[in-house]
């Protein structure tokens, strides 16, 4: 499905819906972080953007970083993963969204210095020192790669949700059957003995790991 959220806009409207998103720190040869000043919010942040339907994290990455840059990056491991509801927010047209963030370190070996694309006004590569104010989840995310930490887990508060939870599936009589994008939860747990948990499902009679569907103004954890 080409355009995923034009799509999914098209049908719901503006109302708050998660949303998967995959974020790249990428840095050069010189350990410089690369950023851009986004056209819609005229305020600078780390190259990502939107899963498509069909594609993976780690591809997402990339090619959101070149279409928004023009640097072509290589993923190196995973960062975290950032999906806190204190990270929620509102796009200048009135879309309202909950991140789903999945976070890359990644690397390049060459790519601009300054300049522009059709998705950013200005693109540049940063001391660590120097990176111009950012959202809070890229402020949270660079400071978990520059500090070496791997594998975060929402590092956001755990305070009150930031609205009442609708039940995020109540979305479907608005798109029928068609693909949605659900972050969802799944808990390996073992006893004393090591044996895991598992349960069947009454829909299919097939055994799995407990878990399932995230709501609105939950974390993944």
């Amino acid at each position: 499905m080409p355009d995923y959220v034009n799509w999914l806009r098209s049908r719901i409207g503006t109302r708050r819906v998660f949303l998967a998103y995959a974020t790249a720190v990428v840095t050069d040869p010189e350990g410089r972080i690369l950023c851009h000043r986004r056209r819609d919010f005229k305020k600078w942040g780390l190259p990502g953007g939107v899963l498509e339907i069909g594609e993976e994290l780690e591809e997402c990455a990339r090619r959101e970083t070149y279409e928004e840059t023009g640097v072509e990056a290589h993923v190196d491991h995973l960062i975290g993963v950032y999906s806190s509801p204190d990270y929620a927010f509102e796009y200048p047209n009135g879309d309202k969204v909950q991140q789903f963030s999945v976070c890359y370190a990644c690397s390049a070996e060459a790519g601009p210095t300054a300049g522009e694309t059709a998705e950013s006004e200005e693109v540049a590569f940063f001391e660590p020192d120097r990176i111009p104010p950012l959202f809070p989840w890229y402020r949270d995310m660079v400071e978990d790669f520059l500090s070496g930490r791997r594998h975060v887990f929402d590092r956001g508060s755990r305070g009150a949700p930031v609205e009442e939870k609708p039940g995020y599936l109540a979305l479907r009589p608005l798109i029928g059957h068609e693909t949605l994008v659900v972050p969802a939860a799944a808990a390996l747990i073992r006893d004393e003995r090591g044996a895991v948990l598992l349960l069947r499902r009454t829909d299919n009679g097939e055994w799995t790991l407990p878990g399932g569907a995230m709501e609105l103004g939950e974390r993944v954890d």
